[in-house]
């Protein structure tokens, strides 16, 4: 067997079929494919759905998936039920979106994940009170699943209702300490917002501090949770606690993109350590050739320089 024959390679040409918008062609790869492997047959339904999807048959896609997830094992089937909840939010209509939605809320009580998933289509939707009576029921069969409780608290947040949400991410908490993500929902929720913005927590910081640092003791290592803390010094134009802080985020994870800007940015603001200042902005913009913000960083550190023509450039490529 020639390479061009193995089904690694035929695979492959297929999904560059997609890529170059040429569903059918890349539904007829497949399907000859399949036809030639039966022992593959089952592996190769999420790149035919997909194919189908993008030549305009969004149901059969989706039939397709569900079907499939459906004669999986219980682990095996939720990356298939996955691709068919984004197959739906990029491409499906909101009957089929809620439709699948019933479909995973039906797997209750004995998959959590699964209500998680339709859950979170609800939300997707808008149907926040049909989420919260599914949420609730999920929370109160589930007390020790922490990610039952976020989702709650989640669903609490889009009502309005801040002060329950918050009770709800404490308990995942109190469950699951060590989730960033986590403790970044709290301190939204106590600031009444869907997630946590500096612009948007007012006089509180006392209280942001106090979130913060009880989730870094609680996630050391914690890159994000880091720089969430140095970006708060920073607003407060508190500069050598900011430093400390991203300082500490790039000790855990060199590459830490965030980190590296902000480090750059709060050093730039000192006036003093730019050499520093360029070699953290240079190795952001290294890593992200693109990124405006690395490019604004860059510009702000070249006018603290005195370089006015380098800065105007930078400053420049971040506008555009």
């Amino acid at each position: 067997m020639g390479f061009e024959e193995t089904p690694q390679y035929r695979l492959s040409s297929a999904r560059l079929d997609l890529i170059e918008d040429k569903p059918e062609q890349a539904i007829e790869k497949i399907e000859a494919l399949r036809a030639d492997n039966p022992a593959l047959e089952q592996e190769l339904i999420p790149d035919l759905a997909r194919a189908e999807a993008l030549s305009g048959d969004v149901q059969g896609a989706l039939d397709r998936l569900v079907s499939l997830a459906r004669v999986r094992g219980q682990g095996r089937d939720v990356p298939v039920w996955r691709e068919a909840a984004a197959l739906v939010a990029a491409k499906g209509t909101r009957e089929m979106t809620l439709a699948l939605a019933d479909i995973l809320l039906g797997h209750a009580p004995s998959r959590p994940d699964l209500q998680i998933l339709g859950i979170e289509l609800l939300i997707r939707e808008g149907d926040i009170e049909e989420a919260k009576v599914s949420a609730t029921d999920l929370a109160t069969a589930e007390p020790e699943l922490p990610s039952a409780h976020i989702t709650l608290g989640t669903v609490r947040m889009k009502l309005g209702e801040t002060a329950e949400a918050e009770k709800s991410f404490r308990t995942a908490l109190e469950l699951r300490p060590e989730d960033p993500e986590a403790w970044l929902m709290l301190i939204g929720s106590v600031h009444g917002l869907d997630t946590y913005t500096h612009d948007g927590s007012g006089d509180e910081h006392g209280v942001v501090f106090d979130i913060l640092n009880e989730a870094i003791a609680a996630n050391p290592d914690s890159a994000k949770l880091r720089t969430e803390l140095g970006l708060l010094h920073l607003s407060d134009g508190q500069l050598p606690e900011a430093i400390s802080a991203f300082d500490g985020a790039l000790e855990r994870s060199p590459g830490y993109l965030p980190a590296l800007s902000l480090g750059a940015l709060a050093r730039a603001d000192t006036g003093a350590d730019l050499d520093t200042a360029r070699g953290l902005a240079g190795l952001a913009r290294e890593l992200a050739p693109d990124d405006p913000i690395a490019q604004d960083i860059e510009g702000w550190i070249a006018f603290k320089s005195g370089d006015f023509d380098k800065a105007r450039t930078a400053l420049q490529a971040s506008l555009e």
